[in-house]
């Protein structure tokens, strides 16, 4: 077949060319190695910063309905844990007055868990409250009077502790609740909600998507906080670095396509002679450029292929990380297609070049 005898074609000529073919392929191998090394760790380096500044709290909306306003259900609540734009949420029901029955004076502000804890409330001690139980945590311990997690508290029905909790990060202000189990068959209904948007971008979103949820009664007595000063800082670091790692990949590839563009010109100017007695004997424009093309082609792609293993094994080596999966595959195809593309002008100038000019001996 026609695309057979061609292939066969660029092969030998390819081994009859090393040379050009080497010096082609170390160009394209450590322009691959150079864009993993340095564009590659850019944007590890990237990941890693927003890691460690993409905590919680720019994520978190803090919703909160005054008391003279119906709260939220419980079917809007897990709608709104439903939602593909949230990471998690906790529903609280409303605020209550509690005490220690045997210290009078000791009271504490407490509110009915209608969600599991989310990841940044643990239980230290005990276990998850139940209906008719509670749960502490040591400021709310202090202010009740109570050495151990343990005893009884007092509001309009009494409640058995059974443990204590912890909260941490964003959600730390919760410490200053008691969590009281579920009353009743049916819950209360939600008047605080804490909730963790998916990622700092949803965050807009999430808050529209709350209050479309809300009832126009809700949305006049509703407030919803958000770290908006955090969630723009988080936003402008991560596209100062993203524009840091995408103008060094770019600067990498125009540099090694120019390289390889200079290196098939060469090569192609050595080769006239061929191309213009492959066209005296009947070769059409066409096959020539597909000639000139594959030629640069094969080591182009055989040396990014290479320089990109070897790059992905270096880094995996000496620093102990390993690249993107989607970056591994991305630089490749990248080189090889700035390489390809640095290839079309010397091939189209062969291929229109007159084979009597060029066979013409002075």
């Amino acid at each position: 077949m026609e695309w057979r005898r061609g292939l066969r074609e660029v092969l030998q000529s390819v081994r009859a060319h090393t040379v050009t073919a080497a010096l082609v392929a170390l160009v394209a191998a450590i322009m691959s190695a150079a864009v993993l090394a340095s564009a590659g760790r850019a944007a590890m380096t990237e990941r890693e910063v927003m890691a460690s500044i993409e905590s919680t709290a720019p994520r978190l909306i803090a919703v909160n309905i005054q008391a003279q306003a119906p709260g939220y259900s419980a079917d809007t609540v897990a709608i709104l844990n439903s939602l593909n734009t949230v990471d998690w949420l906790i529903a609280l029901g409303p605020v209550t007055d509690v005490g220690n029955p045997a210290v009078p004076s000791s009271r504490s502000l407490a509110r009915p868990l209608l969600t599991p804890l989310p990841p940044e409330v643990e239980i230290i001690q005990g276990r998850y409250p139940g209906p008719g139980e509670a749960l502490l945590s040591n400021p709310t311990m202090n202010s009740l009077s109570y050495v151990l997690p343990a005893g009884t508290l007092e509001a309009e029905s009494q409640y058995a502790i059974v443990g204590s909790y912890s909260a941490t990060g964003s959600l730390k202000d919760l410490e200053r609740l008691v969590l009281l189990g579920p009353t009743g068959t049916d819950p209360p209904d939600a008047y605080q909600i804490y909730i963790a948007a998916i990622d700092i971008e949803s965050v807009s979103l999430l808050t529209s998507q709350i209050l479309a949820l809300s009832t126009p009664e809700q949305a006049n007595h509703v407030t919803i906080d958000t770290s908006d000063e955090l969630v723009l800082v988080t936003q402008t670091i991560s596209g100062e670095l993203g524009s840091f790692s995408r103008q060094l990949s770019a600067g990498i590839l125009l540099s090694g396509t120019i390289l390889i563009g200079l290196t098939s010109a060469i090569a192609s100017l050595g080769r006239r002679r061929n191309y213009g007695r492959r066209r005296a004997l009947g070769a059409t424009r066409s096959a020539i450029i597909a000639l000139a093309l594959g030629e640069n082609a094969i080591p182009v792609i055989a040396g990014a292929s290479l320089g990109t293993a070897l790059a992905v094994t270096l880094i995996g080596f000496l620093a102990g990380v390993t690249a993107h999966v989607g970056l591994i595959i991305a630089v490749p195809i990248l080189v090889s297609l700035a390489g390809i593309a640095a290839t079309v002008p010397s091939a189209i100038w062969v291929a229109m070049k007159d084979p009597v000019a060029v066979l013409r001996i002075p």
